[in-house]
């Protein structure tokens, strides 16, 4: 007798709320826990309105241009012009 291997795609990260253990083959199909519709939870917050349930989320409100949480762009250094 001989195996024959099975190919079985479907989420293969144990911490995505879509994993599935008998998986083979990563389908990219995994959806992270702290997405708000993707795995069906609910948060406590999420006040910026961006998905990410807050309690998880970098940054609650927005980049600034110099990549500062809720800056103000003051700590932005170099050349602004576009054509230099």
């Amino acid at each position: 007798m001989f195996s024959v291997d099975v190919r079985v795609d479907g989420c293969t990260d144990a911490s995505a709320c879509n994993y599935n253990p008998v998986a083979n083959e990563d389908d990219d199909s995994c959806k992270q826990l702290d997405a708000l519709d993707e795995c069906g939870g609910d948060c406590e917050a999420d006040v910026d309105g961006d998905g990410i349930c807050d309690a998880n989320d970098a940054c609650v409100g927005a980049y600034d241009d110099c990549g500062v949480c809720n800056g103000d762009n003051s700590l932005c250094w170099g050349c602004a012009s576009e054509s230099n």
